[in-house]
């Protein structure tokens, strides 16, 4: 097997190698090494055949050599090319649950159609054209739908919150993490061509074209292309081949339509035929599907309505049972409560139409029709309870026409329908049954007794109306009431023993039914067990009246006998009162039997004290008064506080503080007091200011010419800054520093800073500036020639100098830092060129060079040499 399939998949590389669309990668192995080729393109999916799904009008030679490299792959599985494949696990028309997820984005993909491996993209191409939740509740009415017209059904899987699986190789199927469908979408041949394929059972994943996105985005008809595309993808996944027809009106037919929603008619009979239908396995009558109970004139329907598509209408001649081969038989079990005539009608349904196959080139065969409303010679049983004995039965027909049976009169009980087939052939044969019964017809009510709640004293009537009804009887708590038989019950005056359930059993010669249970509540007037009382309230206080009663529903409250709005229940409250509220105040209580008044209770209200002035906050420097007033109207006592604390002796409506302190800042408030209560003032702030505080005195600067000096004070309670220079202001010098970015000669001086505030100013210590200048020499040193042990002594002189260096030959001499420099004694090695660099601290100044000449013992100090005396003369200078 393995040969032939490396043999096909040789020849479909070589028709790929030049593709008449340019739409299919060459394998990667090429033509002349197919092996490889094979790896790389089916090593995770060798398991189950490919199924390949085409754009309407795609190029009939691109067709052909995809299905040619699709053929040659699925001929490893020995694949019989027929319209229904392998199933999921089960038996043969049995129901069958399957899990389905999608992959997660990034999910490597392997190219099965011969497009290259690439992760899966689903989400982030979906996303572009709906909104997430909109583009997965389309691909769930796709999976709904197979679900709700056949016996399969399917079951989402998501991993950790999202919307995705837990993201296993391409390849593992099945789990309790991931589907055993798996829904992913990568490139496969761009727009058109290939829109998707899918894998038979048992894998069943799913690869989506995300070249066709923009046509997957249509929100056309409910996303109909998308769906269309899915669904059928669907078909494939549970074990569905291509099917042709001639008006392109299948929904598993090799190039896709949108002339419909859905499943059609041969769909439906595919997957009846592979997972049965919508009532499951009923193969006995332990296992009937219950249908309810049969009444005359309204019958019982199996297999229609048929539930409409997303979008557009049903195929014809569709349902949602059927039998999907010769061996099985459904069950169907009804009762009935009333002796009835019955009708059972059995209707196949079919019709014929072209059911081709697909040929191995992608084009779709022609010439084969089904009649799939004679698929099988079907007959209809009716069985007594036991479901064995046998009541009626019709089969006179042959395929394909209707059977009935009739005139089958059934007393009140269950009953058993049996629906199946004389020999046939394996295959679904749709059908519609129909149960109706006529005779007697049991009473049905049609107005039910209502429930009633009366005052003693008055009539009651409780009425039942009903259809084929000879017979009434009213009962109370389930006991019968003599001579209450006609459709009304009426108590002409009812007392508290009358409280009590009734309903009405309605007969016929059939049977009877009873209506609802009508309740008769029986109240008498209200009865007012409490008073409302007096009361008396200051202004603004709140008052409140009560009145307790047994058997009231209403209250409602009166000022002077006037209606209050609003004042319903049994307190009411004035929140506030004001002198207005002063009055009467009364409560009617009622219920549905009348009314009743209680006793008049009177409000008074006095007034409390009003603030009509209030304390202002006030700022003081300490030894200054302060002072607080309140000014009010029906006040009778005053007492002032600080920080809420009583201020002793503090009992007049002003307060004042005669010379304050710093503890004297506080809040301060005034309680006013009358008969009704305190009214406490605003609280009113008192600010003590003590004047600015210098903490950081200006510091002595010592700076050159050029350099920046600055002066800083630090205060508290400051609200002013001005430096001045000899006590005289410096324009613009306001802040608590004072800066000159470049000092001269004239900027030394004396400066200091006037520190102000509201309680006056304070001024700063005296900070001195003083400016160094450049050193200036006013004396050069002078040079010479001394004897061998003699001495000399250099000298510079300078103004404005800090310190000296003397250097010999440029190089400082060390210790020699004073302005004199004395070489003492002298030796031949200190001759050389003497200068001073004279330092300011500001800048440097180097004195003029000062050659010195030591000379030997033995020679003229003035520097000639005796005649006689040359070796000595040569020897010191090493000549």
């Amino acid at each position: 097997m393995m040969k032939n399939w490396i043999r096909g998949l040789a020849a479909a590389a070589a028709l790929l190698a030049g593709p008449a669309m340019g739409q299919v990668a060459t394998p990667p192995g090429g033509p002349e090494n197919p092996e490889v080729g094979n790896a790389g393109l089916f090593g995770e999916q060798e398991d189950t055949p490919l199924i390949v799904c085409f754009a309407e009008g795609t190029d009939e030679k691109y067709v052909a050599q995809v299905m040619a490299y699709v053929t040659a792959y699925n001929e490893q599985f020995d694949q019989q090319r027929y319209h229904t494949g392998t199933r999921w696990s089960g038996s043969q028309g049995t129901p069958r649950t399957v899990t389905w997820s999608f992959v997660p984005d990034g999910l490597s993909i392997t190219g099965s159609a011969g497009e290259p491996t690439s992760p899966s993209n689903l989400f982030a191409q979906m996303d572009t054209k709906f909104a997430r939740a909109t583009w997965i509740a389309h691909v769930q009415s796709c999976f709904d739908r197979w679900q709700e017209i056949s016996g399969i059904s399917f079951t989402r899987i998501t991993v950790g919150g999202n919307d995705w699986d837990d993201g296993a190789s391409w390849s593992s199927s099945g789990a309790a993490t991931r589907g055993d469908i798996r829904v992913s979408m990568h490139n496969i041949d761009g727009a058109s061509g290939i829109l998707a394929y899918a894998f038979f059972p048992s894998n069943g994943n799913m690869v989506l074209d995300s070249g066709d996105i923009n046509n997957f985005g249509s929100a056309t008809n409910s996303a109909r292309f998308f769906r269309n595309t899915f669904m059928h993808e669907l078909g494939h996944a549970i074990g569905f081949d291509h099917t042709c027809s001639s008006n392109s009106n299948i929904l598993m037919e090799p190039f896709l339509s949108t002339a419909f929603d859905g499943p059609r008619h041969d769909d439906l009979r595919a997957v009846h035929r592979h997972y049965g239908d919508v009532s499951g396995t009923t193969t006995s009558s332990g296992t009937a599907r219950n249908l309810g109970t049969l009444v005359s004139g309204t019958p019982i329907n199996v297999g229609t309505p048929f539930p409409n598509p997303d979008s557009g209408t049903n195929d014809t001649q569709v349902s949602t049972v059927s039998l999907d081969d010769d061996g099985e038989a459904d069950w169907y079990k009804f009762d009935t409560t009333a002796t009835l005539t019955l009708t059972a009608t059995l209707t196949p349904l079919g019709k014929t139409y072209a059911d081709d196959t697909q040929a191995a080139n992608g084009n779709c065969n022609s010439g084969t029709t089904t009649n799939s409303l004679t698929i099988l010679n079907m007959k209809i049983e009716v069985f007594a309870s036991n479901g064995t004995t046998l009541l009626g039965s019709a089969d006179a027909g042959a395929a394909g026409v209707v059977e009935t049976i009739s005139g089958l009169s059934l007393a009140p009980g269950t009953y058993f329908a049996k629906i199946s087939s004389a020999a046939g052939t394996s295959a679904s044969q749709m059908y519609t049954l129909a149960l109706s019964g006529s005779g007697c017809t049991a009473p049905s009510i049609t107005g039910q007794p209502g429930s009633l709640t009366r005052c003693t004293g008055t009539s009651a009537t409780f009425t039942v109306t009903a259809t084929n009804a000879t017979g009434f009887q009213w009962r109370k708590n389930g006991t019968n009431i003599g001579g209450a038989t006609s459709s009304s019950y009426t108590i002409a005056s009812v007392v508290s023993g009358d409280a009590a359930n009734y309903d009405c059993v309605v007969s016929n010669a059939c049977s009877s039914v009873t209506s609802n249970v009508a309740t008769l509540t029986v109240n008498t007037t209200a009865n007012i067990t409490g008073q409302p009382s007096n009361q008396t309230k200051c202004v603004g206080q709140s008052a409140s009246f009560t009145v307790t009663a047994t058997g009231a529903t209403g209250f409602q409250w009166r000022k002077n006998s006037t209606n209050i709005g609003g004042a319903t229940s049994s307190t009411y409250t004035i929140a506030s009162v004001v002198s207005g509220d002063v009055g009467s105040y009364d409560c009617v209580v009622s219920n549905s039997c009348g009314n009743v008044t209680s006793n008049a209770a009177t409000l008074t209200v006095n007034t409390t004290a009003n603030i009509t002035g209030q304390p202002s906050n006030q700022t003081a420097c300490v030894g200054q008064p302060a002072s607080f007033s309140v000014t009010a109207t029906g006040a009778t006592g005053f007492q002032w506080r600080k920080n809420t604390t009583n201020i002793g002796g503090a009992t007049s409506s002003t307060y004042t503080i005669a010379s304050v302190v710093s503890g004297d800042a506080a809040s301060y408030d005034c309680v006013v007091s009358n008969g009704c209560g305190n009214v406490t003032s605003n609280a009113a702030t008192l600010t003590v200011n003590t004047g600015a505080s210098i903490t950081g005195q200006p510091g002595n600067q010592s700076v050159c010419e050029g350099q920046p000096a600055s002066f800083s004070v630090t205060a508290t309670g400051a609200t002013g800054y001005q430096w001045r220079k000899g006590g005289v202001d410096i324009g613009g010098a306001t802040s608590s520093s004072y800066t000159i970015a470049s000092v001269v000669a004239a900027d030394a001086g004396s400066y200091d800073c006037v520190v102000s505030s509201d309680c006056g100013d304070t001024t700063s210590n005296a900070a001195t500036l003083s400016v160094g200048e450049a050193p200036a020499i006013t004396g050069q040193p002078t040079g010479g020639n001394v004897c061998r042990g003699g001495s000399i002594t250099l000298t510079v002189t300078a103004t404005g100098a800090t310190s000296y260096q003397w250097r010999k030959g440029g190089v400082d001499i060390g210790g020699a830092t004073s302005s004199s420099y004395t070489i003492n004694p002298a030796a031949l090695t200190d001759a050389g060129s003497y200068d001073c660099v004279v330092s300011s601290g500001c800048a440097d100044a180097t004195s003029d060079a000062a050659s010195v000449v030591v000379c030997a013992a033995d020679f003229n100090c003035d520097g000639f040499i005796n005649g006689d005396d040359y070796d000595a003369f040569a020897e010191l200078f090493e000549i």
